[in-house]
């Protein structure tokens, strides 16, 4: 069976895909500056081109769904989400089921004392972990493409946060550039990597933190783990092993060929 790979670059996929993907033929690497009317402008003939059942293996980023192309145009797809494999290590890793008690670990590792946290709500359900655990939360937030999505979504994490961190104000916040307006370097910013980037031009977590910004927790929490990991700041044990990567990304592959 033929398999097509494709994904947009970012400093946790170029550390930890390659590797996974060798074998792969087919693999189309998106520089982290193309636009998903680009990636699709590709990808669409490539996909369309395929005769009989292929495998396709994709990020959020060049998931059929997010690049506006129905799954029922190409009855002969199996989808392989690649960010689902880095999802379900985590929740392995972490011996845990629930999104808040692996944030409650992670919260204090990033800022144990923050003065304000400021949620930012455009594409913050983008990496919702119900989209790859196919929980119910992720059926409140699926539509990444909806605002009431993004505040709902927000309102989750603020409620996951509240129940966390006692003593700083929580508040919802549009953009991240409005955000910056009212946030101070002792403050934290809960931001998705895809907003980072729109609006920065980097989702380069050690270049925002080398600055006099806020600290940030960067979704997904696999994004925030690296830099953690990087820092040497948890005092457990951490790590995206690369063959706990190519198992879990293994064992998806023998359910779909």
């Amino acid at each position: 069976m033929e398999i097509v790979a494709a994904y947009r670059k970012n400093d946790l996929f170029n550390k930890y895909l390659p590797p996974i993907l060798g074998d792969i033929k087919e693999v189309r690497v998106f520089e982290a500056t193309t636009t998903s009317k680009d990636i699709r402008s590709v990808l669409q003939p490539l996909i369309e081109a395929k005769q009989g059942p292929f495998v396709y293996i994709s990020d959020h980023t060049c998931s059929l769904g997010r690049l506006g192309l129905e799954t029922w145009w190409f009855p002969g797809i199996r989808e392989l989400s690649l960010d689902e494999v880095f999802t379900e290590v985590i929740y392995d890793s972490f011996r845990m089921k629930e999104f808040q008690e692996i944030l409650k670990e992670i919260l204090p590792l990033v800022n144990p004392s923050p003065e304000k946290i400021i949620i930012v709500e455009k594409r913050i359900a983008d990496h919702n972990p119900g989209r790859c655990l196919n929980s119910k939360m992720h059926a409140k937030f699926f539509r990444h493409d909806s605002e009431d999505a993004e505040r709902g979504y927000a309102e989750y994490l603020k409620g996951c946060i509240t129940g966390i961190v006692s003593g700083a104000s929580i508040v919802q916040i549009e953009l991240l550039k409005e955000a910056m307006r009212v946030a101070n370097k002792n403050d934290l910013l809960v931001v998705d990597r895809h907003a980072l980037f729109e609006e920065t031009g980097s989702a380069d977590i050690d270049d925002w933190q080398a600055s006099e910004r806020p600290t940030l927790l960067c979704l997904p929490l696999e994004t925030s783990l690296m830099h953690i990991s990087q820092l040497q700041r948890h005092p457990f044990e951490f790590e995206f092993h690369p063959e706990k990567l190519a198992q879990q990304f293994n064992k998806k592959m023998q359910n779909l060929v």
